[in-house]
């Protein structure tokens, strides 16, 4: 938390005044031209903040105009009895963007066809900003691509277990695990401290980035990694890695049996990124004004 404060001191430029409620932002509204709601998990409805009307800018004078930039629904369904809240919210919108491809879907469903599928926002930073801030972190004296960074947020999965143990294994690579408080057994190093700096340097310099984690695997693309992603057991938002990986023909690197030989074609990946890009920045040029 205090590594995580730390950054946002340094790196965000905030308004003066904090709102703790919806309440509060209806009493007295931002004063702005242009509204947006984004990105990761907002719309969730498995999550407190996808039942949240703040997360759907229900505040503020009506005329001021309301956008989402890859707003995520994070889910393959709107959790039963929220159909009609998601939709009635949605309708304030004034120009709609999601994140992923079932996102899409589920707004299809709802009546709304007028919306654009576009990047999470850590893709229209150029990769040599992203490096710029990763070579400020902290990596912790390990091995420059010598290690098997591992981002396993429960712990729970036999199969990404035994995936990283065997990759390692087989390198004779350490393990090192980011994680909050609960130590992963099957590490040889856990790092409990990392704030976003420390997150990214671990990722740019390791072997292999090994995770359940949607930005974990965003930034082993951005960083060209080699990585393996394992959808998160026991919860059902991993189709956003899913959607993510699919157009950049990386599917085959979400929750693999075995390991894969083949090298991944970064010259491909960056055409078809590229294109993404421009339809993302396109949109907020055309609806940001």
């Amino acid at each position: 938390k205090k590594a995580f404060d730390i950054f946002e001191n340094k790196y965000y430029k905030l308004t003066d005044k904090k709102y703790l409620s919806l309440e509060e932002l209806k009493l007295s509204p931002p004063l702005a031209d242009v509204y947006v709601a984004g990105s990761d998990q907002i719309w969730n409805t498995y999550y407190e903040n996808g039942k949240e009307p703040a997360y759907y800018l229900d505040f503020g004078n009506d005329k001021i105009k309301r956008i989402s930039y890859a707003a995520s629904l994070a889910t393959l369904s709107i959790k039963k009895g929220y159909v009609d809240f998601v939709k009635t919210e949605l309708q304030n919108f004034d120009a709609i963007s999601v994140r992923e491809s079932t996102g899409a879907t589920i707004l299809d469903s709802l009546g709304i066809k007028d919306f654009e599928v576009v990047l999470d926002p850590v893709f229209l930073i150029k990769q040599s900003h992203w490096e710029s801030l990763a070579v400020k972190g902290n990596n912790y004296g390990l091995p420059i691509n010598n290690y098997v960074l591992v981002y396993d947020f429960l712990g729970n999965d036999p199969n990404m277990i035994s995936f990283v143990k065997s990759y390692a294994k087989k390198r004779d690579m350490p393990i090192v695990s980011i994680n909050d408080m609960s130590k992963r057994n099957y590490a040889k190093y856990n790092i409990n401290k990392a704030g976003p700096l420390d997150f990214l340097a671990l990722i740019k310099n390791a072997e292999c980035v090994i995770s359940c984690s949607f930005h974990a695997t965003a930034f082993s693309v951005l960083f060209k990694k080699k990585f393996y992603t394992f959808g998160l057991k026991g919860d059902n938002n991993s189709s956003r890695m899913e959607d993510f990986l699919l157009p950049l023909g990386l599917g085959d690197r979400m929750s693999p049996d075995k390991e894969l030989l083949d090298d991944i074609d970064w010259s491909n990946v960056k055409t078809i990124l590229q294109e993404k890009i421009t339809i993302s920045k396109n949109f907020l040029k055309s609806n940001i004004r």
